[in-house]
C-alpha cells in the first residue's frame, strides 16, 4: 500500500556505506524511493539539521536519525544494517551498524515519538538486538520490527 509506514522495501541489510554522512544521504534517497518525500536533498538537510542538534546514536551500535519536516509527505520508518560499522559520534568515536530512520511530516501527530518509544523499549532486549544484527533475510528483520511496532496496515496499533 502506498500509505504504509513500514514495508519490506524499507529494509536494507549488508550495505557498504563508510560514513555517517553517506548513511544519512542513503536514508534521504531511500525515503524518496519509498514515497516519503520528493526531494532527497531537502530530506538530507532536515536529517543533518536534527543530527547537528544532538547525536541520534543510542548506544549498542544503534542510531535513530529522524526528522519531522515539511519535506516529508508520508510517515516512513527505514531500517539499515551496515556491513561494517561507521563512526557516528565524532566526540566519543562511537560506532554504529544498525540504523532506524524515522521520517515524518511536521503536520502529523507525534507518530515519531510512538515509534521511538516502541523501539527504545525493545532495543533493551538482547533477543531483538540479536535478530537485527544477525538475521540473513530482510523478511526476518521486517517481521521482527513489525511485531515490535505492532504495525498493521501500515499504521501503529
Amino acid at each position: 500500500m502506498e500509505d504504509e509506514l513500514f514495508t519490506i522495501n524499507n529494509v536494507e541489510i549488508g550495505l557498504k556505506l563508510f560514513s555517517k554522512d553517506r548513511v544519512l544521504s542513503f536514508l534521504a534517497q531511500k525515503g524518496v524511493e519509498v514515497g516519503a518525500g520528493k526531494f532527497s536533498d531537502r530530506i538530507l538537510a532536515d536529517l543533518l539539521k536534527r543530527e547537528n542538534m544532538l547525536t541520534t546514536s543510542v548506544g549498542k551500535g544503534i542510531a535513530i536519525p529522524h526528522c519531522k519536516s515539511q519535506n516529508i509527505s508520508k510517515a516512513t520508518l527505514l531500517f539499515v544494517r551496515l556491513d561494517q560499522p561507521v563512526i557516528w559520534n565524532d566526540k566519543d568515536q562511537e560506532k554504529v551498524n544498525i540504523i532506524f530512520g524515522i521520517l515524518t511530516s511536521n503536520t502529523t501527530d507525534n507518530i515519531h515519538l510512538s515509534i521511538l518509544s516502541r523501539l527504545a523499549k525493545n532495543l533493551l532486549k538482547n533477543s531483538f538486538l540479536k535478530i537485527l544484527n544477525t538475521a540473513q533475510s530482510k523478511e526476518k528483520i521486517f517481521d521482527q520490527i513489525n511485531e515490535v511496532l505492532m504495525v498493521k496496515g501500515g499504521s501503529l496499533r
